[in-house]
C-alpha cells in the first residue's frame, strides 16, 4: 500500500474456500505487523488504509472497488456477508431464518476490521431480531440464514 494496493474500500468476488485477509503493518512475519484480520467463508468489504503497509488475502477472489448492490433491493431478503446500510440493506428490523449452527451478526460503523467499527453483535444458536440504523455503515453476519425485514 500504496504501490500496488491503492487505499478504499473493497469486496471481495469469492470466499468459498474460506478467506483469509489481514491489513499489515510491517513484513517482518510477526504477529504485531497484523493491524486486523479476518477468516470468513462470506463476501466481505475492507476498508485499506493510507497507513497500512501492506493487504494480504488467500482464498478470496478478486478484491473490487465496485460496491454495485448485491441485493435485489434494500428491502429484499438476503444472506450472509458484509453488507452496505442504505444501498444493499435498508434500515430497520431485520430477522434470520436459522441460527441452529451458531448465527454472528454485528452492525458497522465502518469496514476497518477493527473492534471500534463494531456498534453492537451477538452471537446465538436462537433467531434473532435485529435493528440496524440509517447510520449504520453495514451489517455483517454468518451462519444466520436468511434475514427478512420486519414491516
Amino acid at each position: 500500500v500504496p504501490r500496488e494496493v491503492t487505499p478504499g474500500i473493497y469486496r471481495n468476488s469469492d470466499s468459498s474456500g474460506w478467506c483469509y485477509w489481514a491489513r499489515l503493518s510491517g513484513f517482518s512475519g510477526d504477529l504485531d505487523d497484523i493491524i486486523t484480520n479476518e477468516f470468513t467463508n462470506e463476501i466481505d468489504i475492507v476498508t485499506i488504509e493510507a497507513g497500512d503497509v501492506g493487504f494480504e488475502s488467500d482464498r478470496c477472489g478478486t478484491w473490487s472497488t465496485n460496491m454495485s448492490p448485491r441485493t435485489a433491493s434494500p428491502t429484499a431478503a438476503f444472506g450472509g456477508g458484509t453488507f452496505l446500510v442504505g444501498p444493499e440493506i435498508a434500515a430497520g428490523t431485520w430477522r434470520n431464518s436459522n441460527s441452529s449452527a451458531g448465527c454472528y451478526w454485528e452492525r458497522l460503523s465502518g469496514f476497518t476490521g477493527e473492534l471500534g467499527d463494531i456498534i453492537t453483535n451477538s452471537f446465538s444458536s436462537v433467531i434473532q431480531a435485529v435493528t440496524v440504523a440509517s447510520t449504520d455503515a453495514g451489517f455483517s453476519s454468518e451462519g444466520c440464514g436468511t434475514w427478512s425485514r420486519i414491516p
